[in-house]
């Protein structure tokens, strides 16, 4: 009889033990879950905050005189300038018409800078573009929430930024040749793109 109640107490303790394990396992699978979606929700919140925050100083940069918005776009994707997996790109375009010549436009530019994502420092110089000299640069869908395209140069399929459009001497190059079209109204592009890393990065 001593013998079946210890073995039965035994039996209890080890059913005691079991159960508050599976107790434990279960909650913190639960925890687990619950971490990895808050996770999850405050990181695509924080990359759409960035992309916001990053394309509001193109959007909301003073337009030069005699200009209005054709069109205005933000997208974002996984790594489509290039580097390692590690880092989301950010992007912003306008198209814009204006009545200025492409002197003005480019002088207008000249000294502009916009902040990097995440930060203050302005050492983003913008890309110009102007009706003729771009092409469309896809970048897989997949890995982009919006638009899977930025704009490059159709010259060597380069970013054209806007000091490129300068000599040495801080003189716009080609003047003969944009002076013959300053009678025309102007399409032009003007492009901000950049990067950050953004590995479990939910600040």
């Amino acid at each position: 009889m001593k013998v079946r109640n210890t073995t039965r107490h035994c039996f209890n303790r080890l059913y005691n033990v079991i159960k508050k394990t599976c107790k434990l396992f279960l909650v913190s699978t639960v925890a687990i879950i619950i971490f990895a979606v808050l996770v999850q929700i405050l990181y695509i919140d924080n990359k759409g905050r960035i992309l916001n925050e990053f394309s509001n100083n193109l959007f909301q940069y003073p337009l030069p005189s005699d200009t209005v918005i054709i069109e205005a776009r933000a997208f974002d994707g996984k790594n489509f300038l290039g580097g390692n997996g590690g880092y989301w790109c950010v992007g912003t375009t306008m198209k814009l018409s204006t009545k200025l010549t492409r002197e003005e436009v480019l002088n207008y530019y000249k000294y502009t800078k916009f902040p990097f994502p995440k930060n203050n420092d302005l050492s983003i110089e913008p890309e110009i573009y102007f009706e003729g000299e771009y092409v469309k640069k896809e970048y897989y869908k997949s890995y982009a929430y919006k638009d899977g395209f930025y704009y490059v140069s159709k010259k060597g399929r380069q970013s054209n930024m806007v000091h490129n459009y300068f000599d040495e001497n801080g003189v716009i190059k080609n003047t003969d040749k944009i002076r013959e079209t300053n009678h025309q109204e102007l399409i032009y592009i003007i492009q901000i793109l950049s990067d950050y890393d953004y590995f479990l990065n939910i600040d």
